[in-house]
């Protein structure tokens, strides 16, 4: 009986270092004729000044897409994604696509005429993102639809264009080492955008965990800005972290939280204000 528990306490100690051992290469694969459906959703609280009185600004963006695969190419995989889902609360107004008739107008004309409609991401072979098109040409049919003042037009043109999307979709898809990894196994990516001034994120990721099915990843990050807008110029530094699971067939994020800090300055003409940004960013998928 002795030997039989001894020979039993060393298979299950040799599938256990076995299981830690095992690596996994983690990458986004689409597969043709399924839907993937993706929600990315931040909630943010902007402290800072105006007039020397602090204020407090809140705003939520929550956006839903279904995504299959257009076609398969030489190069990797075209994916057309439609919009299933808009919300958005910013300066005192919202939008929900679900119940449009509660809605501001000024919204509702934007964020309204959205959904239902697609774009493409473009994959290469080892899954990465590389290309978005469709924004562009999206948002000046709502544009010319309408006929917005300069202002509105401009802040519309800078915050959806086919450069933010890529920079939006790589942060949350752009994710994996181009090498199988173990569990306890680190990486780094580094993004850099461009939109609105220079940004750069430089993140790393450490496999948690490794089932027959999905996988979990610890997510630590720190970013640098520099923006210019409406005449100001504004430094943000920042960190983060969070944890991602994924579905590890189609890499496919299945959920996560990422909770980041960021601190600086608005300087603009002669005088100089501070800043602080707290951002939840979460993100939920299914596979179809």
């Amino acid at each position: 009986m002795k030997g039989i528990v001894t020979f039993a306490l060393l298979l299950l100690f040799s599938i256990s270092q076995a299981a830690a051992q095992s690596k996994a290469l983690l990458k986004l694969s689409f597969e043709k004729g399924r839907k993937y459906s993706t929600e990315m959703a931040i909630n943010q609280e902007i402290s800072l000044q105006e007039n020397n009185q602090p204020l407090l600004l809140k705003q939520a963006f929550q956006f839903g897409y279904d995504m299959v695969v257009e076609a398969e190419t030489s190069e990797g995989q075209v994916i057309r994604t439609t919009y299933n889902k808009i919300k958005v609360e910013m300066m005192g107004l919202n939008y929900d696509s679900e119940n449009p008739e509660a809605s501001a107008p000024l919204l509702g004309n934007i964020f309204g005429s959205m959904i239902g409609k697609s774009f493409t991401l473009r994959l290469d072979k080892q899954g990465v993102i590389t290309d978005v098109n469709g924004i562009n040409e999206l948002m000046a049919s709502i544009i010319k639809s309408m006929q917005p003042d300069p202002q509105v037009e401009a802040a519309i043109r800078a915050s959806y264009n086919n450069e933010r999307f890529l920079n939006d979709f790589s942060t949350s898809f752009n994710i994996f080492p181009s090498y199988p990894v173990a569990i306890g196994q680190s990486w780094t990516k580094d993004i850099k955008g461009t939109v609105l001034g220079s940004t750069t994120s430089k993140t790393d990721y450490t496999l948690m965990k490794l089932g027959v099915q999905t996988a979990g990843i610890l997510v630590k990050n720190t970013v640098d800005a520099k923006l210019a807008q409406s005449g100001a110029q504004t430094t943000l530094t920042g960190s983060g972290t969070g944890t991602i699971e994924i579905d590890r067939k189609s890499g496919l994020p299945l959920s996560g939280t990422m909770i980041i800090k960021m601190e600086g300055n608005i300087n603009k003409a002669d005088t100089s204000s501070p800043i602080h940004i707290t951002s939840t960013h979460k993100i939920s998928g299914k596979v179809q």
